[in-house]
């Protein structure tokens, strides 16, 4: 006999109902005691769903021994199928399919449609996705016969994923939008914000909308009590990737901080897999691809050779790290799963023709090409204009640093993740960042690069050169980065300029900024015999930074280098 899946209005809240809202808890709380023939579909699912698999395969397994019902043990073993699946046990999924297969020809159509959901959703998550999407589409074609409207609810959800995942993007989100529209007009609140909210998520994955309406959109989804458990973690994932491309390091980091309460306990392989990609690809923007190498290996590890995890995967490490072994594996990634990202990531790998950014729905790979192809300012006006700023220093082919990067009308500060774009400084101002540029400048010096002067008078010129610093200085995303020292200024340790269509003059006959070189010769003092990463972990200057400084100690005689390749230290040369 088969079941008619109750309304919200009976028995309060129906339990499956709850349980598609991801509301687990409740209906483990509910089934506890003595759960009814008719309500251990929802209890299994509601175990199998929350990582607790081991007691839903127990459950199932006395449920299939004394329940007569196929529809119920059908729907049973769906629930178990999608716990498979979330845990990344997909043989496990695939053999429960192919047992309700087994029954097909004996079944209904509500019953068909869970023996065909569940190939699509096993089939899905498998990496398959024409055979999902094959799959699915028979789901829905059984549940509109059947009159099962809740059915293709779910149909339409999975189908539209699918879509988006193979390069459709505007056609998975409308069918998310009939979804929605669905759930609403049969009364499962829930679900429709659980829809609404995955739309959400959607459209900021693939960047449908600006990347700081996206945000702010996701932010205000995952904020929503009724939003499923899956839903929310996907969006603080999302979350986190749009924060990095923004160029806002810090909210990154919270928002994977966030998704890690939620991705990583239980068995939800997908939720840390796609949460390690994420943390790569956020060490990789804010500290440069070899700071992210292990990150990669260890997401690499956590995808335990599923496809559609290694495709997400290989499309982020291909544009931002990229490897021989990468190289080797990802068209045959792309040839299997048939994934838009995936065989985009396989043309970038291999060095093949890239499309034109305009040709692709996907708006995160859309901002991928901008920050790959064209001239190097064109790249920069793009990111700029669409406010992706955390790819410009990727745009310049610049490892992650602490720099200015003076651009037309544009001065962008970049701190390691963080970075933001204003007007740049005219004028004297402009002259005197650039002067700056090149290393310290005395007050004399200033007055004859940037004004012409032959000849400093304190009196008459020092005001002039204060109203010129007072603007660069309210130009520059932090004032302290230009220092003040009594007879002269520099830019703060570690701060580089990089200005695209101007010359930045060095200076080898002025002395070094003071206060560079004291705390080096302090810690080689202390501490003896330094590598160049302890010394830019000790100013908290990146590496190539620690490295001119040294450089430039060691050519004055100051320190010497002994060793070489990893082996090299710099020391104090004795007195």
């Amino acid at each position: 006999m088969t079941r008619k899946p109750a309304t919200p209005d009976e028995k309060g809240e129906a339990l499956e109902f709850l349980l598609f809202s991801g509301r687990y808890d409740e209906v483990v709380e509910r089934t506890a005691a003595a759960p009814s023939p008719s309500d251990m579909p929802e209890a299994i699912g509601a175990l199998a769903l929350s990582g607790r698999l081991d007691e839903a395969r127990s459950a199932f397994s006395g449920f299939v021994r004394e329940s007569p019902d196929v529809e119920a043990r059908t729907r049973a073993r769906f629930f178990l199928v999608a716990g498979f699946c979330h845990a990344g046990q997909q043989a496990q999924a695939m053999r429960m399919v192919r047992a309700s297969l087994a029954d097909l020809p004996h079944t209904t159509g509500r019953t068909r449609f869970w023996i065909w959901q569940g190939l699509a959703l096993a089939r899905y998550f498998e990496g398959r996705f024409d055979r999902a999407r094959a799959a699915g589409r028979r789901a829905l074609s059984t549940a509109m016969q059947a009159s099962f409207s809740y059915a293709r609810v779910l149909s339409l959800d999975l189908l539209a994923h699918i879509l988006a995942h193979r390069g459709e993007v505007h056609a998975g989100l409308r069918l998310l939008s009939q979804a929605a529209s669905l759930a609403q007009r049969l009364g499962y609140r829930d679900n429709e914000v659980t829809l609404r909210t995955s739309a959400v998520v959607l459209e900021a994955e693939y960047l449908v909308v600006d990347v700081e309406t996206a945000i702010e959109r996701v932010e205000s989804a995952v904020a929503t009590p009724e939003v499923s458990y899956f839903t929310r973690r996907n969006g603080l994932i999302v979350l986190a990737t749009l924060c990095a491309v923004r160029g806002d390091a810090a909210r990154a980091t919270s928002a994977l901080d966030e998704a890690r309460k939620i991705a990583l306990p239980g068995s939800d392989r997908r939720g840390k897999t796609r949460w390690f990609i994420a943390r790569a690809l956020a060490t990789a923007v804010a500290r440069g691809s070899e700071a992210a190498r292990s990150l990669f290996e260890e997401a690499r590890a956590a995808a335990d050779g599923q496809l559609p995890l290694l495709a997400e995967l290989g499309f982020v490490e291909a544009f931002f790290y990229g490897s021989d072994e990468l190289r080797k594996r990802m068209p045959a990634i792309a040839k299997q799963t048939r994934l838009a990202r995936a065989e985009l990531a396989a043309d970038h790998i291999a060095g093949r023709r890239l499309p034109d950014p305009a040709a692709t729905e996907d708006g995160f790979a859309r901002a991928l090409l901008m920050a790959t192809t064209g001239t190097t300012e064109h790249r920069l006006g793009l990111l700029i204009e669409k406010r992706c700023l955390g790819l410009i220093p990727r745009a310049m082919e610049l490892e992650p640093g602490r720099r200015l990067i003076l651009f037309d009308d544009h001065l962008i500060g970049e701190e390691h993740g963080t970075v933001v774009a204003g007007p740049a400084p005219s004028g004297p101002s402009r002259r005197v960042l650039l002067a700056l540029g090149g290393g310290y400048r005395s007050r004399p010096a200033l007055a004859n690069e940037v004004w012409g002067l032959g000849r400093y008078d304190p009196v008459r010129h020092s005001a002039v050169i204060n109203t010129a610093m007072s603007r660069l200085r309210s130009a520059l995303p932090t004032a302290e980065w230009v220092v003040t020292d009594d007879d002269g200024y520099h830019l703060a340790a570690g701060v580089e300029l990089v200005a695209l269509g101007a010359e930045v003059v060095a200076t080898e006959s002025v002395p070094p900024p003071p206060g560079e070189d004291e705390p080096i010769v302090e810690k080689l003092r202390r501490d003896g015999p330094c590598s160049t990463a302890d010394i830019a972990s000790a100013l908290k200057v990146s590496a190539s930074s620690a490295l001119r400084i040294l450089r430039r100690m060691t050519e004055d005689g100051r320190i010497e280098r002994t060793g070489s390749g990893r082996a090299t230290r710099y020391r104090l040369v004795d007195p």
